[in-house]
């Protein structure tokens, strides 16, 4: 499936023991999250938008919206020890190595994009990540829950906002130089992390946060775009 200024820029690119101490296992919030859910179509929407249009500034300035106000809420009901919670809990019930070694993990992500509606080959195409990287955000999950992902995240936008309302300008100008490498790799290393959060989210039994975060992981390939391509 492919995405862009008319059509023209591919929306697609290429055990129990965790750490020496966790925190203490409880019963996580099991309601779903009305907030939650409306980040999620606002996300879809800006998605149907970006794939029916082709990628325009306010796309960037739309997620990036509504990341801050996902963050803003994680941070007003203490989303992350709920995660924490839900994190330690998996890890007991099913063990760390189920956990990291789901065969089925991303089949899990793509239900969850089927179920609201968005096409499961939007997803980024990736490479599998190293057991260690993967593990290390299963780590931070289950140490800090979500927000430092999503502070990493909106850093990341914030960045990509001061390039998108130049993006189609400098499409339709024309030729211009290929930004720095490191930009689509550093892009590309976030898009993997949200991802994994995504996976791990439908294995811990948090299935309004694996769907959010699956549409966030396709919405940043427009931001990588806008900043390495456009910018």
């Amino acid at each position: 499936m492919a995405f862009g200024i008319a059509g023209a820029i591919p929306f697609v690119v290429g055990g129990r023991r965790l750490l020496a101490q966790r925190p203490s296992i409880g019963t996580a919030r099991s309601t779903q999250d009305p907030v939650v859910d409306q980040i999620t179509a606002e996300m879809k929407r800006i998605h149907d938008s970006a794939k029916k249009n082709g990628v325009r500034g306010e796309h960037v300035h739309g997620f990036a919206g509504q990341v801050r106000v996902l963050l803003a809420h994680a941070r007003a009901t203490d989303m992350d020890a709920d995660v924490r919670k839900a994190t330690g809990r998996a890890i007991d019930a099913r063990g760390r190595d189920a956990i990291l070694d789901a065969p089925d993990a991303d089949e899990r992500v793509a239900a969850q994009l089927r179920a609201m509606g968005v096409d499961p080959a939007d997803q980024p195409s990736r490479a599998p990540l190293d057991r260690d990287r993967r593990a290390a955000i299963l780590d931070s999950m289950l140490v800090s829950g979500l927000t430092p992902h999503l502070e990493r995240l909106d850093a990341a936008l914030a960045r990509a906002e001061k390039s998108a309302d130049t993006f189609g300008a400098d499409v339709i100008r024309g030729p211009h130089a290929m930004l720095a490498q490191d930009c689509w790799q550093s892009w590309g290393m976030l898009i993997d992390e949200l991802g994994i959060i995504a996976q791990v989210f439908t294995m811990i039994g948090m299935p309004e946060l694996a769907a959010c975060m699956g549409i966030a992981d396709i919405l940043c390939t427009i931001c990588m775009y806008v900043c390495c391509w456009g910018g």
